[in-house]
């Protein structure tokens, strides 16, 4: 004969089903902490120029900070990695796969790895507000020469993300030294950071570069392949002849090559034709 038990709790942890609801921020500021918010449509209202860099289970990850508003609440929102620099002042995006976060007895929220950022028409109804950085008093431009570079390439495993101590970009394969899997050495992601000193018209100044901009950069230059060497990196810096920086305080937030250096470049025999250059052929500081 058979037998029915009943068990009043499962002997195993339920987990909740994904909630992919399209959620406000009045609601979310009434969510415990470590919650998913499936979709978030915000617009930008305040957002930190710079970044820091945080400690993340023993790892360095850099982070910017920004805050968001739907009409029915604002509330800050931190994004991670290549999520940094896609969203701009005054724009409205949907947000998905975040997640809250208490610290301080305030709720935040954060990006996931599986966060998506798109753009968005401008939302109606809301008020318009202010939008500004919180820390435009400390940013400023300047033109110079980079006369000595220190770029630091770390790489980071595409199953568990840690950052390897030790990796060979000659070899074909890598042996994660946490996960313990062995993988394509391609498949891992560079990341890097450093040290630029510059020359500009009146003063020598030592700057920080994160990992967002130099990609950035690299990317919107054509030169993401020099990721894989350091060396590689410092050389073109050094090479690349004069630049114009947006600093926050000695952290580089963007850089771009002047006019007249990118023309030069940019020719076959290094001979300038300034009807191609316009305005910028008259740049003072180039």
């Amino acid at each position: 004969m058979s037998s029915l038990e009943v068990l009043k709790e499962p002997p195993f942890q339920v987990k909740e089903p994904q909630d992919n609801s399209r959620k406000t921020v009045a609601v979310i500021q009434e969510m415990p902490s470590r919650k998913p918010v499936g979709l978030l449509d915000a617009r930008v209202c305040q957002l930190k120029a710079g970044t820091q860099v945080v400690q993340v289970q023993g790892d360095k990850v850099e982070v910017q900070t920004c805050h968001v508003e739907d009409g029915t609440g604002r509330i800050k929102l931190q994004l991670w990695g290549d999520q940094i620099g896609t969203v701009a002042n005054g724009s409205s995006y949907t947000f998905t796969n975040l997640s809250t976060r208490k610290f301080a007895g305030k709720l935040f929220l954060t990006a996931t790895r599986k966060s998506t950022i798109l753009q968005m028409p401008d939302m109606q109804g809301i008020p318009v507000s202010e939008t500004a950085s919180d820390d435009e008093a400390d940013i400023s431009m300047v033109t110079g020469h980079i006369n000595a570079a220190d770029i630091v390439i770390l790489y980071s495993c595409p199953l568990c993300h840690t950052r390897q101590p030790t990796f060979d970009i000659h070899a074909r394969f890598h042996k994660c030294q946490w996960c313990k899997m062995n993988q394509k050495a391609a498949t891992y992601t560079a990341m890097g950071n450093g040290t630029l000193v510059i020359m500009t018209a009146d003063s020598k100044r030592t700057l920080t570069i994160s990992n967002s901009v130099l990609q950035r950069y690299l990317d919107h230059e054509g030169f993401l392949q020099l990721m894989a060497d350091h060396e590689d990196v410092e050389e073109h810096f050094l090479d690349a002849g004069q630049f114009q920086f947006k600093l926050h305080n000695e952290t580089v937030i963007s850089l771009t090559k002047c006019p007249c250096e990118r023309a030069e470049l940019n020719s076959i025999d290094g001979n300038v034709d300034l009807i191609d250059l316009g305005e910028s052929s008259e740049n003072p500081n180039c």
